[in-house]
């Protein structure tokens, strides 16, 4: 057994300490602050646990997922989480089925005002911020295609459609630099090679916090 000396010791245990305070001053601050592309929660404030993160994936097979679940009960209220256009939509599908080629199932796209534009690393351009409400309620969708909503706007129910385990919203951030010709079906957007982590832009819940980094 390695016998570690007392003083190597007492620095392993300053240097963790340290590093301890450094983490917790760096999710309160996160608490804290406001990011610059912070939007509403799409469920409620108060409500809303998630059960499938971002690229969340089971042993079923290699593909992830690419938004937030939030498996509320039938009928919850859905809301825009910033202000936007609605930019494509469906809300013909029978609740509790899965048509060919209808994974989102009935669903709602929004693409958010130029105050979220955001860089985009991966083609080096200013994208537009869009969101995706998916697996929705039949006929439970209020807006039509071309309405501004804004933030906190009523904007379908939670149901089961599509390509769906059981009642849930799937939630989706999608950035893509176009604003034209976009849509999900066909799926233009490329909602699954431009998708990005949807919790680094939702407001937290109320006492909690958005962690962001990496411990080696």
């Amino acid at each position: 057994m390695k016998i570690i000396p007392h003083k190597q010791v007492g620095r392993m245990q300053r240097s963790a300490t340290a590093i301890f305070f450094a983490l917790a001053l760096a999710v309160a601050f996160v608490g804290r602050s406001q990011s610059a592309h912070q939007v509403e929660r799409p469920v409620s404030n108060n409500d809303g646990q998630i059960n499938q993160t971002y690229l969340w994936a089971t042993e079923l097979g290699p593909q992830q997922h690419r938004g937030l679940d939030f498996p509320n009960p039938i009928g919850t209220a859905i809301f825009a989480v910033a202000n936007g256009i609605v930019i494509d939509m469906r809300e013909d599908i029978r609740d509790g089925t899965y048509p060919p080629n209808s994974a989102f199932g009935n669903f709602v796209l929004i693409r958010h005002e130029a105050s979220l534009r955001h860089y985009d690393q991966t083609t080096n351009s200013i994208a537009f911020v869009y969101t995706i409400y998916a697996h929705l309620s039949q006929y439970s969708v209020a807006p039509n295609i071309g309405d501004t909503v804004a933030a906190g706007a009523h904007i379908a129910d939670i149901h089961s459609t599509g390509n769906s385990s059981g009642h849930h919203l799937h939630f989706q951030v999608v950035l893509n630099p176009s604003v034209n010709n976009i849509s999900l079906a066909p799926n233009t957007l490329e909602s699954e090679d431009r998708s990005r982590n949807p919790e680094l832009w939702l407001t937290p819940y109320p006492g909690t916090s958005t962690a962001i980094g990496q411990v080696k």
